[in-house]
């Protein structure tokens, strides 16, 4: 995902906890699951296809240029 997103977006994605992985670990049904098959194994194996991989990128895209859009906004009205 980094890779097909830039060094730039890669970061702030991490760093905000944006990427899907982190969203879906958030989910409290997750815990059970997570123990017997490994964290993000179904999150991980759904994400592998290339179908669900090209909208989880454009998604991610659309997510990290609203969140700048958003941030920008923001730091506007705080001067």
């Amino acid at each position: 995902m980094c890779e097909d997103l830039g060094a730039e977006d890669c970061a702030l994605w991490r760093e905000k906890g944006l990427n899907f992985v982190a969203k879906a670990k958030s989910r409290p049904r997750r815990m059970m699951k997570d123990m017997l098959f490994g964290a993000d194994a179904q999150t991980c194996e759904s994400a592998g296809s290339d179908a669900v991989y090209s909208q989880i990128l454009q998604a991610t895209k659309t997510q990290m240029a609203a969140y700048r859009k958003a941030q920008k906004a923001t730091d506007a009205a705080a001067k």
